[in-house]
């Protein structure tokens, strides 16, 4: 699967990454936190004004 992530704090920049990198990018925004799963990764962004989209 795959997710297109864009940034609402930064023009909208968007990325499109597969579901290992959004773990690892949510991992490398929010350290503090424990994100070991893809719904984990995808609220951890959406709690810090990203939009994430799966696309199939």
């Amino acid at each position: 699967m795959l997710f297109i992530v864009t940034d609402t704090t930064k023009n909208f920049e968007t990325v499109r990454l597969p579901e290992k990198e959004l773990i690892y990018w949510a991992q490398d925004f929010e350290p503090e936190a424990d994100i070991d799963t893809v719904d984990e990764a995808v609220n951890s962004l959406e709690e810090n004004d990203f939009v994430v989209d799966r696309v199939m």
